[in-house]
């Protein structure tokens, strides 16, 4: 209360709980230390998302096709929506559980692929404006 930063201790003055110097504490109830609580977990959920197949999409597809089944057919085998396996096959990433049902129901394998080996679409020098900019100087 009065800004001193030295000795401080919680005190309950009128209603609420300060850090307050001893010659402050007189205006409120000290409280006294208790032992350090556990840290909080975070109220944030963990978001878990293994690896897929890169070319999922295909997969899904053409292991439909071949089996001879549907949009509609395997949509309710899995238990989801023939538009949600519409946008599977166009690319949209399944979560994992849909991915396991899948596997299961067409008998391929999505989830865990292995990208070593396999060359990425990233190149390794990242261009910038320099590498692309053609700088004209104007002669006067």
């Amino acid at each position: 209360m009065c800004g001193s930063a030295k000795g401080l201790k919680k005190a309950w003055v009128e209603g609420t709980l300060l850090h307050v110097c001893e010659r402050c504490a007189k205006f409120g109830s000290v409280v006294e230390e208790s032992a350090a609580l556990p840290a909080r977990k975070s109220r944030e959920p963990e978001i878990k998302e293994s690896v897929i197949e890169p070319d999922f999409a295909t997969m899904v597809r053409d292991a439909r096709m071949s089996s001879g089944m549907t949009v509609e057919g395997l949509s309710g085998k899995i238990s989801i929506s023939p538009s949600v396996l519409n946008r599977i096959e166009r690319g949209m990433r399944p979560t994992d559980e849909v991915a396991s049902r899948l596997e299961k129901a067409l008998r391929i394998k999505l989830l865990g692929a292995c990208t070593e080996g396999r060359k990425t679409s990233v190149p390794a020098h990242h261009l910038t404006l320099g590498d692309i900019a053609e700088i004209r100087v104007r002669k006067k």
